[in-house]
């Protein structure tokens, strides 16, 4: 296995797949708090970011082109979307875990997407540390705001 190998399976952890693979195992457990919480939390996570991506717009260090709205999005640096999903994944499992084993391991994987998404050069550095800041402040907001909504929906 290669060291670009080793960073692309790392990044991944960020990424969509992962996040909806996680949602889904606790959808299909019937953990509907936790599933409750990821949905929550995804939606979050691109209410905060997308607007900041488009009206701000950052070039990503390798330069990707763009045409439209969504291209423009994609092509965006700041803040980095993965960096906010780990983020928000880790929070949402850490309180689900509860063991500080577990903590650890979440917080090694975070600094690991953040690593690889900038040696990747797919985004800076800042725009990483913006994605763990965002992605904190949606992670506690799902944990304020899911027993709110599980309450209106009647679960």
């Amino acid at each position: 296995m290669t060291m670009e190998e080793v960073m692309r399976d790392t990044t991944a952890f960020g990424g969509y797949a992962m996040y909806a693979f996680v949602t889904a195992l606790f959808l299909i457990l019937g953990n509907w708090t936790v599933f409750a919480q990821l949905v929550v939390g995804i939606i979050l996570c691109y209410a905060f970011t997308l607007p900041i991506r488009y009206f701000f717009f950052r070039r990503r260090p390798d330069k990707q082109s763009h045409s439209g709205f969504f291209t423009r999005i994609d092509a965006g640096s700041f803040p980095s979307i993965h960096s906010t999903r780990v983020v928000i994944l880790a929070i949402i499992l850490c309180r689900f875990f509860n063991n500080p084993l577990v903590s650890v391991l979440f917080a090694l994987g975070v600094i690991g997407v953040i690593v690889t998404r900038v040696t990747l050069k797919r985004h800076y550095l800042s725009d990483a540390l913006g994605g763990v800041v965002i992605g904190s402040i949606a992670g506690w907001l799902t944990l304020a705001l899911t027993p709110h909504v599980l309450a209106a929906l009647g679960w």
